[in-house]
């Protein structure tokens, strides 16, 4: 009986088809997950361009653009824009100015984004759930740094991609095997 590798005389390659829906699921979860960085960097540089906006802070499209660019940055990213303005503002004598800064960064700029947004674009074109999807995420950052806000979903799809093939052999063997 042939098995989910090869043709059973001690290959170890996939089956044509197995292979083929892993490069298939690779290519749709990486540019869907390459896809969600750039969209959420750019949601987030739209609402700290908001913020700073709000808080009158000079030249807000400028730095609104600065947090997009930095959004990709690991562990930060656009904490180095948003934190530094908060703190010159209250530095500068507007205390209430840099509070409403840090604030917004905190609630607005980072967890709308990374925690509604970037979870919804990743999960939404794979069969991955949004719980696993988020976790791959920030595991990924942590273990991969940058690269892994997309090494990390596209590891995890792979990952069910293939206990999916998995199942389907072991199910298609159940029904093969005659019931003694």
């Amino acid at each position: 009986m042939a098995g989910c590798l090869g043709d059973g005389a001690g290959d170890a390659a996939l089956r044509p088809e197995y292979t083929l829906k892993l490069f298939d699921e690779f290519r749709r979860v990486g540019r869907t997950t390459l896809l969600s960085t750039v969209v959420t960097g750019l949601v987030q540089g739209a609402l700290a361009t908001i913020g700073y906006f709000i808080i009158g802070l000079p030249r807000p499209l400028f730095f609104g653009a600065l947090t997009a660019v930095a959004s990709p940055v690991p562990g930060v990213g656009t904490m180095l824009v948003w934190v530094p303005a908060g703190i010159v503002l209250v530095l500068l004598g507007h205390p209430g100015r840099g509070i409403v800064d840090l604030t917004w960064g905190v609630l607005v700029v980072t967890g709308i984004p990374d925690y509604v947004v970037r979870p919804r674009l990743v999960g939404r074109e794979s069969d991955v759930p949004a719980l696993l999807t988020f976790t791959a995420l920030f595991g990924g950052a942590e273990v991969f740094g940058l690269k892994g806000l997309i090494l990390g979903p596209v590891l995890m799809a792979i990952a069910i991609a293939v206990l999916r093939l998995y199942a389907d052999e072991a199910r298609s063997r159940r029904r093969v095997t005659p019931s003694e």
